[in-house]
């Protein structure tokens, strides 16, 4: 027995040797061989362990090599040791982070796929917030093998919305959701730091076939109850613009559509008018149907009613000018006078518009702009 325990550390040791290739052999004869007898593997893992304690605090590359692929290479063989790594992630140096992300890009292919659904949910579950980037790898490479299991998407949803709260292991996964499973998720994804979100939104927006169609997923943002959510309003400004700005998904025509259902929405969205004040700019070519179909449909609805609306309506109005000189000058007097109030600069315009279809303006609001039907 003391024969066997002492060729075993002679192993062992070599396969923490700074030569590479003697290194290389030796890990992979543990690891192949040793680490699967029963009688051996107790003392394989407790080397392993105390190595990569080690590695994590080493500061230069070579030094973590060598004292973290022992471990490593063993994940493969038994999952659950993945735990340690991500356990210490957080507390480790910069080049032991780096060298434990490459490993996991390289291992996980290699674990058993019955893994990677929950059991690699309850293993990220059990890690401290400090492992994200870690967890967040091990996802993206099993996102990257295809079609990952639906008890993956459904675990890490729940993990995410019930308690982390922390899209960022959810991300790589998110062309895989369902349309349903998208909704649920898209508050989480605007707690998302700005560049992450944009990033979280490209990988929904470009996903063949894209859990949700642009129309609805625009619609989606727009429905969140951010104060339910504990979310602040430029979280979802945030997200809209980050979808508006991708102008190969959302076309002139798939952003018309979005507006055109929001201005029909009962009640209608807060960012709604931000929205079409966004789309306009996106696409100039928008603003005729804008101000013929949209504007005239929330001034039919008396958005003036809705004072925060109301402001944005008249943003929206002196955006899409000239083509919106009609649904102002349709507006009550009152209503009109306020237009002129917040927007001087429409005046003129609105003036000489009137003046050049005076049988088809309201009496009120030639008052209101200093005309008669006699001038």
């Amino acid at each position: 027995a003391g024969a066997g325990r002492a060729a075993l550390d002679a192993v062992l040791a070599l396969a923490v040797d700074d030569d590479e290739g003697t290194r290389a052999a030796a890990i992979r004869m543990t690891a192949s061989r040793l680490f699967a007898h029963a009688r051996l593997a107790p003392r394989v893992e407790t080397f392993a362990a105390a190595e990569l304690d080690g590695a994590v605090t080493a500061e230069d590359d070579a030094g973590v090599r060598r004292r973290l692929l022992l471990y490593m290479a063993l994940c493969p063989r038994r999952p659950q040791l993945l735990g340690r790594p991500l356990a210490l992630y957080g507390g480790a140096t910069a080049a032991a982070q780096e060298s434990i992300l490459k490993q996991l890009s390289l291992l996980m292919p290699h674990v058993p796929a019955d893994f990677h659904a929950e059991p690699l949910v309850s293993l990220i579950e059990g890690a401290p917030p400090e492992s994200t980037p870690a967890a967040q790898r091990m996802v993206q490479v099993v996102a990257e093998l295809g079609s990952p299991p639906p008890a993956l998407l459904a675990g890490l949803l729940r993990l995410v919305r019930a308690r982390t709260h922390d899209a960022r292991a959810l991300a790589p996964l998110l062309p895989y959701l369902s349309s349903s499973q998208t909704v649920e998720a898209l508050p989480e994804l605007l707690r998302l730091p700005s560049a992450s979100l944009k990033q979280a939104l490209a990988l929904l927006m470009h996903a063949s076939p894209p859990p949700l169609p642009p129309t609805q997923l625009l619609l989606a943002l727009h429905s969140i109850d951010l104060e339910a959510e504990g979310l602040a309003l430029k979280s979802a400004i945030d997200g809209v613009q980050a979808c508006i700005a991708e102008r190969s998904v959302f076309t002139q025509t798939e952003v018309a559509a979005a507006l055109q259902q929001l201005v029909d929405a009962d009640p209608i969205p807060l960012l709604a008018m931000r929205t079409l004040i966004q789309g306009i700019l996106y696409h100039p070519k928008l603003a005729e149907f804008a101000a013929g179909t949209l504007l005239r449909r929330l001034a039919q609805r008396r958005i003036w009613e809705k004072e925060r609306l109301w402001v944005g309506f008249l943003k929206a109005c002196h955006v899409g000018a000239p083509h919106s000189f009609g649904v102002l000058l349709s507006l009550p007097k009152p209503q009109l006078l306020q237009a002129l109030d917040a927007h001087a600069d429409l005046k003129q315009g609105l003036t000489v518009h009137a003046a050049t279809n005076l049988s088809s303006i309201a009496p009120d609001a030639l008052e209101a702009l200093g005309l008669t039907e006699d001038d």
